[in-house]
């Protein structure tokens, strides 16, 4: 590597870790924090993922997470700090692909566009350490260990691919379904184009085996039946509930192009682009090495790009679309054979970039001083270091107070949740739950057995145990337990407590 490349490289990844890892404790969710931290902390805790605790992503989110919390204590921060890692990772990663085809100082510009462009930056924005990031970081590698071997025909990057590729299913398994039905597609136009590579067989063995030790370890804990229904069965229930074909048609074309204030919205310019690459590539009657390299990276964005559906927020989008920028950038270097006039248009391609990344910038600065004057959490210990709002500091301490009090006379106890705030249960550190569906209670919904087992089992428990309860079911009053925290506006939770010892 030369070392105008390493430096390059040092850089984005330095600057990605500084900006990313500087928004990482703003604020806290206590639905989506707490869907990704409550997992991590039982299954370092000794508890087994799915048959214990629930989880409605990919296994392997969880598992590294869970690591980092043994090492490093069970506090959100440190799952958040390991998610800004992996950006950095993800930034070297699109860096590495990006100048396969784009001269290196654009590939890193690309970057830049890529980070200005994070959804972290907007100040009602929590930064989060979800599973689609982790998923996008596996993608990438899978990404360009199949543009090695393509190059170097060499079978070591078929089994880097191989595992990244089942990797990804295992970080967000929607991510891993279309990344490997896109590479299966790529080797079928392959073969319809007549196009000859070595063998692919080193990819799948590869990618099978890497499956199958996920498998193995869910078939020798008992775990299989839960994981298929936490993490398959009921999210597809949810995707396509309350629609006909009809709507469902609309709604998925709906998400793929967003609504944009402008005449044309970023997110939609970036695949429309890699459309483009792929018109003109498959178009070709006859494929050289250059078309197959551009025609895999046609099939993974556009694979990427389905992302958008079910739910097309800025974090969604960002995650999905960040592959296709540096390709936005080769697109338009692509469109004519004249140079000044190929250069002229990538100006104007990046220029389309540059209101986003100025209102990011706004919104970034915003949010830094909306957070400067705010209180650092040291109470609960789990959201230790974490910057809030006053009211919010008020309540977590209100209901520490409320429940420090009440389990110094009621050891036995510990702490659960009716709602959807997974959060709430690691207050006390004890990682005890009365059912294995803790991290998402409104999924029940879409399954009559996860509904009939978490009554039973929230009943039982509360008979035996009298735990501390965090709720926002107004109807929703135990027998036996009265209301001691106001539920605030920014949570609409409350704590109830056994009215009698």
């Amino acid at each position: 590597m030369k070392r105008s490349s390493f430096v390059q490289i040092t850089l984005i990844f330095l600057l990605t870790i500084f900006i990313s890892g500087y928004f990482s404790n703003l604020g806290v969710d206590p639905h989506h924090d707490g869907i990704m931290l409550k997992p991590a902390s039982d299954i370092a805790r000794g508890q087994m993922l799915f048959r214990d605790t629930f989880n409605q992503y990919g296994a392997l989110t969880t598992i590294l997470q869970s690591w980092a919390l043994t090492i490093f204590g069970h506090y959100l921060i440190v799952i958040n700090l390991l998610t800004v890692f992996f950006y950095g990772l993800i930034a070297v990663m699109l860096w590495l692909i990006w100048s396969l085809f784009l001269p290196e100082l654009l590939a890193t510009l690309a970057c830049l566009i890529w980070l200005f462009l994070a959804p972290y930056h907007h100040p009602d924005t929590y930064f989060l350490p979800w599973s689609s990031v982790y998923a996008l970081f596996f993608q990438l590698v899978a990404l360009y260990a199949l543009l090695r071997f393509l190059h170097t025909k060499k079978y070591p990057w078929q089994i880097v691919a191989g595992i990244s590729a089942a990797f990804t299913f295992w970080s967000r398994q929607p991510v891993g379904f279309l990344l490997i039905g896109s590479i299966i597609f790529y080797f079928l136009i392959l073969r319809f184009k007549k196009y000859k590579i070595p063998t692919v067989k080193p990819f799948f063995v590869s990618y099978i085996g890497a499956h199958a030790v996920f498998f193995i370890w869910l078939f020798a804990n008992n775990a299989f039946s839960d994981w298929f229904q936490q993490t398959i069965f009921v999210p597809g229930v949810w995707a396509t509930t309350g629609r006909d074909t009809i709507s469902m048609f609309f709604f998925i074309l709906g998400n793929l192009f967003p609504k944009s204030d402008g005449p044309l919205s970023i997110w939609t310019l970036m695949p429309l682009s890699i459309l483009y690459l792929g018109f003109i590539h498959v178009a070709k009657q006859k494929l050289n090495d250059t078309h197959a390299l551009i025609l895999l990276i046609v099939c993974v964005n556009l694979a990427s790009w389905l992302q958008y559906h079910p739910v097309n927020d800025p974090r969604h989008l960002y995650w999905a679309a960040a592959p296709m920028i540096g390709f936005c950038l080769y697109a338009a270097l692509r469109l004519s054979t004249n140079k000044k006039r190929s250069f002229t248009i990538l100006i104007i391609c990046i220029l389309l970039f540059v209101p986003d990344m100025v209102n990011h910038a706004r919104l970034a600065r915003r949010k830094i001083r909306k957070y400067w004057a705010y209180p650092t959490l040291t109470r609960p210990e789990t959201l230790k270091g974490m910057k809030v709002q006053p009211e919010e500091k008020l309540f977590y301490e209100d209901a520490m107070d409320q429940i420090e009090k009440y389990e110094k006379n009621n050891p036995r106890s510990f702490i659960t949740t009716t709602a959807s705030d997974a959060l709430y249960s690691l207050f006390d550190g004890k990682n005890i739950n009365c059912s294995k569906l803790t991290v998402e209670w409104s999924w029940k919904f879409y399954s009559l057995k996860m509904d009939n087992d978490f009554n039973k089992a929230l009943q039982s428990c509360i008979a035996k145990y009298k735990p501390a309860i965090f709720t926002h079911d107004t109807y929703y009053f135990p027998k036996g337990y009265k209301r001691v925290t106001k539920g605030e506006s920014w949570t609409n939770n409350y704590l109830l407590l056994p009215s009698e010892p």
